[in-house]
Protein backbone atom coordinates (compact mmCIF):
# COMPACT_ATOMS: atom_id res chain seq x y z
CA UNK A 1 0.00 0.00 0.00
CA UNK A 2 2.79 2.41 0.77
CA UNK A 3 4.44 1.71 -2.85
CA UNK A 4 1.03 2.52 -4.55
CA UNK A 5 0.61 6.24 -1.81
CA UNK A 6 4.58 6.89 -3.55
CA UNK A 7 3.91 6.09 -6.93
CA UNK A 8 0.58 8.75 -6.68
CA UNK A 9 2.67 11.21 -5.07
CA UNK A 10 5.45 11.19 -7.59
CA UNK A 11 2.72 11.09 -10.39
CA UNK A 12 1.74 14.31 -8.61
CA UNK A 13 4.76 15.65 -8.62
CA UNK A 14 6.17 15.01 -12.21
CA UNK A 15 2.76 16.09 -13.28
CA UNK A 16 3.04 19.50 -11.95
CA UNK A 17 6.43 20.05 -12.97
CA UNK A 18 5.26 19.26 -16.77
CA UNK A 19 2.11 22.04 -16.33
CA UNK A 20 5.20 24.69 -14.01
CA UNK A 21 7.61 24.34 -17.14
CA UNK A 22 4.70 24.46 -19.60
CA UNK A 23 4.20 28.47 -17.81
CA UNK A 24 7.59 29.44 -17.40
CA UNK A 25 8.98 28.33 -20.59
CA UNK A 26 5.74 29.22 -22.47
CA UNK A 27 8.19 31.76 -24.72
CA UNK A 28 11.32 29.57 -25.05
CA UNK A 29 10.40 26.42 -27.51
CA UNK A 30 13.92 26.01 -29.40
CA UNK A 31 11.88 25.08 -32.56
CA UNK A 32 9.53 22.85 -30.75
CA UNK A 33 5.62 23.77 -30.39
CA UNK A 34 5.08 26.99 -28.95
CA UNK A 35 2.39 27.10 -25.68
CA UNK A 36 -0.36 27.97 -27.37
CA UNK A 37 -0.08 24.49 -29.86
CA UNK A 38 0.33 22.54 -26.65
CA UNK A 39 -2.62 23.72 -24.89
CA UNK A 40 -4.79 22.16 -27.93
CA UNK A 41 -3.18 18.46 -26.74
CA UNK A 42 -4.99 16.11 -25.28
CA UNK A 43 -2.53 14.94 -22.86
CA UNK A 44 -3.44 18.24 -20.90
CA UNK A 45 -6.96 17.10 -20.85
CA UNK A 46 -6.16 13.53 -20.00
CA UNK A 47 -3.40 13.70 -17.47
CA UNK A 48 -5.78 15.26 -14.51
CA UNK A 49 -8.30 12.51 -15.76
CA UNK A 50 -5.55 10.03 -14.87
CA UNK A 51 -4.59 11.56 -11.63
CA UNK A 52 -7.57 11.83 -9.73
CA UNK A 53 -9.09 8.59 -10.61
CA UNK A 54 -5.49 6.86 -9.00
CA UNK A 55 -6.73 8.83 -6.38
CA UNK A 56 -10.41 8.05 -5.84
CA UNK A 57 -8.72 4.11 -6.56
CA UNK A 58 -6.66 4.08 -3.83
CA UNK A 59 -9.17 5.44 -1.40
CA UNK A 60 -11.85 3.02 -2.43
CA UNK A 61 -8.51 0.24 -1.56
CA UNK A 62 -7.99 1.88 2.14
CA UNK A 63 -11.37 0.94 2.63
CA UNK A 64 -11.80 -1.96 1.50
CA UNK A 65 -8.57 -2.82 3.40
CA UNK A 66 -9.67 -1.47 6.70
CA UNK A 67 -12.90 -2.92 6.24
CA UNK A 68 -14.82 0.46 5.93
CA UNK A 69 -18.44 -0.28 7.61
CA UNK A 70 -19.88 2.30 4.38
CA UNK A 71 -20.56 0.10 1.96
CA UNK A 72 -22.81 2.68 0.04
CA UNK A 73 -19.51 5.19 -0.16
CA UNK A 74 -17.31 2.72 -1.53
CA UNK A 75 -19.46 2.20 -4.21
CA UNK A 76 -19.66 5.37 -4.42
CA UNK A 77 -16.01 6.41 -4.63
CA UNK A 78 -15.73 3.08 -6.68
CA UNK A 79 -18.75 4.88 -9.44
CA UNK A 80 -16.31 7.89 -9.47
CA UNK A 81 -13.15 5.75 -10.02
CA UNK A 82 -14.91 4.48 -13.23
CA UNK A 83 -16.49 7.73 -14.46
CA UNK A 84 -12.75 9.20 -14.32
CA UNK A 85 -11.27 6.29 -15.65
CA UNK A 86 -13.25 5.75 -18.91
CA UNK A 87 -13.04 9.25 -20.18
CA UNK A 88 -9.34 8.69 -20.17
CA UNK A 89 -9.33 4.93 -21.94
CA UNK A 90 -12.00 7.02 -24.36
CA UNK A 91 -9.45 9.63 -25.33
CA UNK A 92 -6.96 8.57 -28.43
CA UNK A 93 -3.64 8.85 -28.34
CA UNK A 94 -3.18 10.19 -31.92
Amino acid sequence: MFGFWVFLMSDAILFGMGVRDLRDLGACHAGGPSLPALRHQKRLRRDPLLLASSFTFGMASLALKYKARHAAADRMVLAATLILGVPFLCFRTA
